[in-house]
This record gives structure tokens, sequence and C-alpha cells, in this order.
């Protein structure tokens, strides 16, 4: 693992990108595991999840303040 805290990041699929993180943040990544990549991508993947989740939560929220608008009683 190099010690520089910007480095370029190989995805399993082959996509390479360059991040700037904390150097603090990093080395406690470095004590964590090591598998520096992998980690990264799993947070990724996680922080997309939970992304995705809020977004849906969001839509079911609106879904419900429409139909508890609607004096009707059509909307569903």
């Amino acid at each position: 693992m190099a010690s520089n805290p910007r480095e370029s990041l190989s995805l399993a699929h082959g996509a390479t990108i360059t991040v700037t993180l904390n150097p603090d943040l990093l080395a406690e990544v470095d004590q964590l595991t090591d598998d520096r990549d992998r980690a990264i991508e799993d947070a990724l993947e996680l922080w997309c999840r939970q992304q995705h989740q809020a977004r849906l939560h969001h839509l079911a929220e609106v879904h419900q303040q429409r139909h508890n608008d609607d004096e009707t009683g059509w909307l569903v």
C-alpha cells in the first residue's frame, strides 16, 4: 500500500479513479484491512444502497402525502 493519500484506485471492473482522502481516515482504513481498494469499494457500494433506500423512502413519503392531501379519495 502506498502512503500517498491521493492514489489511483483500480476497481474490480477495471475502472480507475483518483480520490483525495483525509490521511487520518486512510490510516484507520489501513489499520483495519490489508485490502484498501476492497474497503473503499465496499464503502461506496454501501453508500449507494443507502442513497437508493433514502430515495425510495422519500418517494413513499411524497406518495403518502399526496394521498393524505387528496380530499376526493381517488388517489391511491
